[in-house]
């Protein structure tokens, strides 16, 4: 069979794995530039951030990764893959044709399988297709072929999540704090990590900030400099720096939209054996995480071949 998976974070890169060394044919659509979703990792003038999942902190996703042939170290209470985050995914892609860039916009019935479009230009006719985006996107595109389970995805939860990427040439900010974490709600500044403290990481003083879900729902809409201000002056806080820090030589921030699950469905998958379709994520079988995201994939990919059988 000719499969094409949607998405290539950890659900849709599990998910076209396990379909590939079962022998099929796989396609694998990304709208980003990169795979990794919330595990990937973000470059800018030289510097790099893990500006998504900033720790692995489930032993399942790490040893996922470390199954693909990635580099996997402690650091915390967690681990995290060597040299960045997005090092796990890139393991995960190895041999799949992934094509990046693209963002499907449409997924159709077609003489012989279910047709894929982008910008109204046909992507392929697919015998199966696995659809791994967050599940407000995966509702729309599943609508059209399998209304059915664009309704049970539709009824999944989401928080957003701001993050702040920030850099100084100066050789350390003062405090000796290399992690930061409030897991309260309402916190402003949720996660704040030293980025240079990681296992494997190139040296500098660079910092990744996360806002938390309630104060990004608030903030969704505001400027990126208003957020990066906030964020900045709560790490100044945290570091107890005696004052406003240093104002830094690189200073970005990236808004997730769909960060953290706040409602998942029960099913571990959705799937529609008929039309040979089906869909999976964080979003699916209960608690989110990249540890529930590759479980889901694996699922799915087993559930689309059952099918076929």
């Amino acid at each position: 069979m000719e499969i094409a998976v949607i998405g290539a974070g950890p659900a849709g890169l599990a998910c076209a794995r396990s379909l590939l060394d079962a022998g099929h044919g796989v396609t694998v659509f990304e709208k980003s530039r990169g795979p990794g979703g919330r595990t990937s990792s973000r470059r800018a003038e030289g510097l790099r951030f893990d500006h998504g999942c900033p720790i692995l902190e489930d032993g399942g996703a790490a040893s996922s990764f470390r199954e693909a042939g990635a580099e996997v170290a402690p650091f915390a209470e967690g681990a995290v893959p060597v040299p960045a985050m997005s090092s796990g995914a890139r393991a995960l892609a190895s041999g799949l044709e992934l094509r990046t860039g693209v963002e499907v916009a449409a997924v159709g019935g077609a003489p012989g399988g279910l047709e894929l479009s982008a910008g109204g230009e046909p992507l392929g006719v697919f015998d199966r297709v696995a659809v791994t985006a967050p599940a407000p996107q995966a509702a729309r595109l599943l609508a059209d072929v399998a209304p059915a389970l664009a309704d049970r995805a539709d009824t999944a939860r989401f928080s957003p999540c701001w993050a702040v990427m920030a850099a100084w040439e100066q050789e350390r900010l003062p405090g000796d704090v290399d992690l930061v974490r409030d897991p309260f709600d309402k916190a402003e500044l949720a996660w704040a990590v030293r980025e240079s403290a990681k296992p494997g990481r190139d040296p500098g003083e660079r910092w990744t900030l996360q806002a938390g879900p309630l104060w990004s729902e608030e903030w969704l809409e505001a400027e990126p400099i208003e957020v990066e201000r906030n964020l900045l002056g709560a790490l100044g806080v945290a570091l107890q720096a005696g004052g406003a820090l240093p104002p830094p030589d690189f200073l970005a921030a990236h808004r997730w939209r769909y960060a953290r699950v706040t409602q998942a469905l029960d099913e571990e998958f959705l799937v529609d054996a008929m039309v040979g379709i089906g869909a999976s994520g964080d979003w699916c079988g209960g608690s989110g995480g990249v540890e529930r995201a590759l479980a889901g994939g694996n699922a799915l990919a087993a559930a689309l071949l059952a099918g076929y059988a």
